[in-house]
């Protein structure tokens, strides 16, 4: 009540709102800096070459500023009425469990890394986290001891067990505390996914959170509609001071209405959530709930506000019931005409199967859609006006996406909670990892009584395989190396970057299992534009296809539509991929695959033409000033004479028989980073060279993507 302390209350907070902006402008200007190439144990940030107390100044005043503006509170409202008011105490409660968690954000200002778990590091992050703590604990015991160590402990029990995981793991406690926000925060500048901005907006929110967002213009129509006719936006009544039996006291000054709050609450959370998370470097689809919680509360009162004002007494004596069948009648069979209506065989269109088929569906719902309407239309007669049934009517609209959310919700979490084809489904193992894993379960089962098998893996399957592999006593890592010795293994896994380097080692002594190892969604919504937004919506085929992909995550339209022959699950891109390669002998054992024992040692050899090398002495060896790198090709002249793809060192080599040089050329240009692209007679690692019946000589130019055409004396002719 007091203005001049009001007045200073304000006016903290608005300096603190302003040391936050002035931090975030600091960063933005330090990230667009050239800055040197960080030591190893030092963020980006701690580069920007601005000191990193200017860096944190601008929080350091900030939180001074918030201090001062709450010394005004607890001045003006008393500590005693604050410790009572109930959105005070449940504010202070989450800040003293949460603020431990944030010293993440003053370990990055001071330019160390939050994820540094040496005793250095853990000691450095302990100069924030041990303060914040003994602040979070003075002031939860000072504002209510009792409940304040009750909740603590059911926070942190849980959270000490298992992130020790029950004890075993010291270190867990201190990595779950600071790393959960360290890593996301250092996630920001990996920018893992590279999702576009409208990433939740125009994809994930649709997709999933259909029923809330389009809540949210229920709930901003209600509040228009009572605007327009002068009704009160809410019914709040004073907060009850506890002493009434549950009845408001009516005597006190009325409090701020709760509900206005908790709409602005609200809508504020859903603004700067979406600005937050769609600005974010790390956008991921498990994010969007950060979004989806403020949409469902905003929603959950305009769908209270409809159920309150029902009448139904009133709706039971007016015939209400049939008016609801009704309603749902027609709401279906609405769905159905326009589907009709806009999908690629409209109705009327020709007289093959799909479009006469289409043209019945048609006739038929919009003839329900007509005769539900009359009915629905007779029954508005017996009301004086049409507030409740439009009500009802949006109540039944809300209740039947209520329903197909249920179905969305269940398909993504229990049918195709593994499959790319829902957009929930990003960078995650695929349906082979695991059937390969069974495969091998067995295997190992019914050839050593356990899991004693011997399996190697490469470094692209060690992701999920160093897990599952686990309990394999025999378990053999071979990064990305394989060599002969992996024969002694029964099954191999290699993922699809050393598929050309584990062929060799296997060659026909085992069977080969393909599978899909890790698969993302389909990611044609990057690089949206205009013309794209008008074409989905204005191509019935594409618009047909986009709606059975959003109604059914059917891609069958789609790959049509596009071309695109890479959306079945066995083809499905992007993904990366794996093969289980299991030794003939072992298989023949275990499975009928046509192998009996008799063949086992035929079977077994690797490569027919091993031990049968011949070694031969040169007959000559050139050495062209002894400066040749990594050569790759070359080819002998119609005068003898050798022209040699010196391939590391960009040039090519025009010598005589005997080695001596007769001319070079070329030098080192990259197409990708010169405008208009390499210079002629210039070179990125050439690897093959041609003569042609003329004597002209043809390079692959291999990185510049280009063949070039040189005279004998290597002047330049043309390229393509």
């Amino acid at each position: 009540q007091n203005r001049s302390y009001r007045n200073a209350f304000l006016g903290c907070l608005i300096f603190t709102v302003a040391m936050l902006a002035v931090f975030g402008g600091l960063n933005i200007y330090a990230s667009g800096l050239e800055t040197p190439v960080p030591l190893e144990g030092e963020t980006t940030a701690a580069a920007t070459g601005l000191p990193t107390i200017l860096i944190a100044l601008p929080i350091i005043l900030g939180g001074l500023g918030l201090l001062v503006s709450l010394y005004f509170v607890i001045r003006e409202y008393t500590w005693e009425n604050l410790r009572q008011n109930r959105a005070f105490s449940l504010m202070l409660l989450l800040l003293t469990l949460v603020l431990p968690h944030l010293a993440a954000f003053p370990v990055r200002m001071m330019g160390w890394d939050p994820l540094d778990y040496s005793t250095a590091g853990i000691l450095r992050t302990s100069i924030f986290v041990i303060p914040l703590a003994i602040i979070s604990i003075i002031l939860g015991l000072f504002w209510n001891k009792r409940v304040w160590l009750i909740n603590a402990a059911i926070f942190y029990i849980p959270f000490t067990l298992f992130f020790t995981t029950f004890f075993t793991n010291g270190n867990g406690f201190f990595s779950g505390l600071v790393g959960s926000l360290g890593y996301w925060l250092e996630q920001q500048g990996v920018e893992r996914g590279s999702q576009p901005w409208y990433y939740y907006i125009f994809l994930q929110v649709p997709m999933y959170e259909y029923l809330p967002a389009l809540g949210v213009l229920l709930t901003l129509g209600i509040l228009i509609y009572r605007k327009i006719r002068g009704q009160p936006v809410t019914n709040d009544l004073p907060e009850n001071d506890g002493e009434n039996d549950g009845e408001p006291d009516k005597e006190n000054v009325p409090q701020p209405q709760g509900q206005v709050l908790y709409l602005l609450l609200s809508g504020f959370w859903i603004v700067t959530s979406t600005i937050a998370y769609s600005v974010a470097g790390e956008k991921m689809p498990w994010l969007t709930v950060h979004i989806a919680l403020p949409l469902i509360l905003f929603t959950g009162w305009g769908l209270g506000q409809l159920v309150e004002s029902l009448d139904w007494a009133r709706i039971r004596s007016k015939r209400g019931l049939l008016l609801v069948g009704m309603i749902i009648v027609c709401l279906i069979s609405l769905s159905v005409v326009i589907g009709s209506w806009m999908s690629p065989d409209r109705p009327f269109s020709g007289k093959d199967l799909n479009q006469l088929n289409n043209t019945l569906n048609f006739i038929f719902a919009l003839t329900i859609t007509i005769g539900s309407g009359f009915i629905i239309g007779y029954l508005l007669k017996e009301w004086d006006n049409l507030e409740q049934p439009v009500s009802l009517a949006l109540l039944i609209f809300f209740s039947l996406l209520g329903l197909l959310t249920a179905k969305t919700a269940f398909r993504a979490s229990y049918i195709n909670y593994d499959n790319p084809k829902e957009y929930l489904v990003y960078a995650h193992s695929a349906t082979g990892v695991k059937e390969a894993l069974a495969q091998i379960e067995e295997l190992s089962i019914r050839t050593t009584d356990g899991l004693a098998m011997q399996v190697a893996y490469d470094d692209e399957t060690t992701y999920p395989y160093w897990w599952y592999l686990r309990d394999y006593t025999n378990q053999k890592y071979y990064g990305a190396n394989p060599t002969r010795e992996l024969r002694e293994a029964p099954v191999i896994l290699v993922g699809d970057n050393n598929y050309a380097k584990i062929e060799p080692v296997v060659g026909n002594a085992y069977h080969e299992f393909n599978y899909n190892r890790i698969w993302w969604p389909n990611q044609d919504y990057y690089n949206i534009t205009l013309d794209r937004l008008k074409n989905a919506f204005t191509d019935p085929a594409m618009r047909s296809a986009l709606w059975q992909i959003w109604l059914k995550r059917d891609f069958t339209e789609y790959a049509e539509v596009t071309g695109n022959g890479t959306l079945t699950l066995p083809t499905w891109q992007p993904s990366d991929r794996m093969r289980l390669y299991v030794r003939k002998d072992i298989a023949s054992q275990v499975w009928n695959l046509g192998a009996s024992p008799s063949q086992i040692d035929e079977i077994l050899v690797a490569d027919p033409y091993e031990g049968k090398g011949v070694s031969l002495i040169a007959d000559q060896i050139v050495d062209v000033d002894g400066a040749f790198n990594l050569p790759r090709n070359l080819i002998v002249a119609q005068d003898g004479s050798l022209y040699l793809a010196d391939t590391g060192n960009h040039r090519i080599v025009h010598a005589a028989s005997d080695g001596e040089v007769l001319e070079t050329w070329g030098t080192f240009a990259d197409s990708a980073t010169i405008e208009g692209g390499a210079p002629p007679g210039t070179f990125y690692e050439p690897w093959s060279i041609a003569i042609g019946k003329d004597g002209s000589v043809f390079v692959a130019d291999t990185w510049n993507h280009r063949i070039q055409k040189f005279s004998p004396d290597g002047q330049f002719l043309l390229e393509w």
